[in-house]
């Protein structure tokens, strides 16, 4: 007689949990990201297509089986994927760029295992056919300079069609991906290659913008002058994140914490290689796993530095894992001009503390009013008797 009175309210237990789940697990990456919203540039005669819509994202460090818990993983990518694919819904990007560290446990990785890893990516991130999509090399994925070899670099570029130094044009914008571990400049075979690519890729630049009638440039496929965008794992060189803001920043105790060159950002004589050569409208890296916006100072031929700066942004982890406050940015950008949005992702513990004032909340509305009525009947039964 008791279990058939509350079956009803223990239906509707039950139905409260799953919408609870549901909320947590699905519906709060709606909410979320309904709050961000692509950037709009400035109306410009002379700007006659339309903004090209790129999302940025760094360090998903999907986990492996030497270092990640099993549940820590599911978790993980699970919040990852979800993210990703409410973005893809709602943004719908033309681009996608990863900078870097897809995986945690890459440069490790035996061949089988590291093919086991890219299907899991392309599962996680899967995108439609009109999207495009680069990825740039990290530490993680093919180790540091010092670890790095041949097949580590080869297997991940035949994996993701990349290289070491890789330019991508698209809709007039010139995009410039760069494989940080080959700019040690130590003079390895590797780190020549990518400075004499980056040479290369100057002098298109150089030929684009002008002036017409060089001997040099005759030979040179000739294409529209945009300033580039460069796409890196390691940030450019900064002392360390002091003057770095945002919930997706480092803490205040790591904040203070002195970079290392070639370990935790590019060396200073990389940096101006970059800079003087490519004349970068902007730098998008990751590596530190938190939000920083640099301005860099641009040096001319004879190294004084100029009235010119450089806008960087380093972006916080894709994953929990790595940041309390993940994010990715969005990003308009014409030939002319650019604008970024960083969108911030739901926060581990708001979703920790849902379920734990719902649990309590629902128990207390189940068990309350079940424990007054079972008091009720024992004593009945005790009058009776």
């Amino acid at each position: 007689m008791f279990t058939r009175q509350w079956l009803p309210r223990l239906m509707l237990f039950f139905g409260l949990c799953l919408t609870v789940l549901f909320y947590c697990e699905y519906l709060i990456y709606y909410v979320v990201l309904l709050q961000c919203r692509w950037p709009m540039l400035d109306k410009s005669s002379s700007e006659t297509t339309q903004p090209l819509r790129v999302i940025f994202l760094a360090d998903p460090h999907l986990l492996g089986h030497r270092t990640g818990h099993w549940f820590d993983k599911l978790r993980r990518e699970w919040q990852m994927y979800r993210t990703f694919q409410t973005a893809m819904t709602l943004f719908k990007p033309e681009m996608v760029f990863f900078l870097g560290d897809l995986f945690d446990e890459g440069q490790w990785a035996e061949n089988t295992e590291f093919k086991q890893y890219v299907n899991r990516f392309h599962e996680l991130f899967y995108h439609p056919k009109d999207t495009v999509v680069y990825a740039a090399m990290g530490n993680h994925d093919v180790g540091f300079h010092h670890l790095m070899d041949e097949y580590q670099l080869n297997r991940f570029k035949d994996h993701f069609e990349t290289s070491s130094v890789r330019m991508v044009r698209q809709n007039d914008n010139i995009f410039i991906l760069i494989n940080s571990m080959a700019l040690e400049g130590d003079g390895c075979d590797l780190c020549k290659q990518a400075e004499n690519e980056i040479q290369n890729i100057a002098k298109l630049l150089k030929c684009a913008k002008g002036p017409k009638g060089r001997k040099i440039c005759d030979q040179i496929e000739k294409m529209p002058y945009t300033q580039p965008i460069i796409l890196q794992h390691f940030p450019l060189y900064r002392k360390n994140d002091k003057n770095c803001t945002g919930p997706d920043s480092a803490s205040e105790e790591v904040k203070s914490v002195t970079f290392q060159p070639r370990w935790d950002c590019l060396s200073k004589n990389s940096t101006h290689l970059l800079l003087n050569s490519l004349s970068p409208r902007l730098v998008l890296s990751g590596h530190s796993h938190n939000f920083c916006e640099v301005r860099h100072p641009v040096h001319n031929v004879h190294k004084a530095v100029t009235d010119t700066q450089t806008l960087e942004w380093t972006l916080a982890s894709f994953s929990w894992r790595n940041n309390k406050n993940p994010s990715f940015v969005l990003g308009a950008i014409s030939n002319g001009d650019f604008k970024l949005n960083k969108c911030l992702m739901p926060r581990e513990l708001t979703v920790i503390w849902t379920y734990i004032i719902s649990a309590v909340t629902l128990l207390l509305w189940l068990f309350y009013p079940m424990s007054k009525a079972f008091t009720r009947w024992r004593r009945k039964g005790v009058k009776d008797s």
